[in-house]
């Protein structure tokens, strides 16, 4: 899933409002709206920040790699 999915996803689940959101991400309201509209595409620090929540918010889980491929 896109950054810009998970935003939406976010916002939605959260029930914040675009501002409320920037703030969270310590950025600017147009940063987020930018993100948002797939115009600009975050810095892989605050994609990890935006996954993090993503996960929180959605109950999701990390798996390990090994549990994916089979390996030991």
């Amino acid at each position: 899933m896109k950054n810009k999915e998970q935003l939406k996803l976010i916002q939605q689940l959260a029930g914040l409002t675009q501002e409320q959101l920037a703030r969270r991400f310590d950025v600017t309201f147009a940063t987020l709206n930018r993100w948002i509209n797939g115009c600009a595409k975050p810095h892989a620090k605050q994609a990890a920040k935006i996954e993090e929540l993503f996960k929180e918010l959605t109950g999701q889980k990390e798996i390990p790699e090994d549990q994916l491929t089979g390996g030991n």
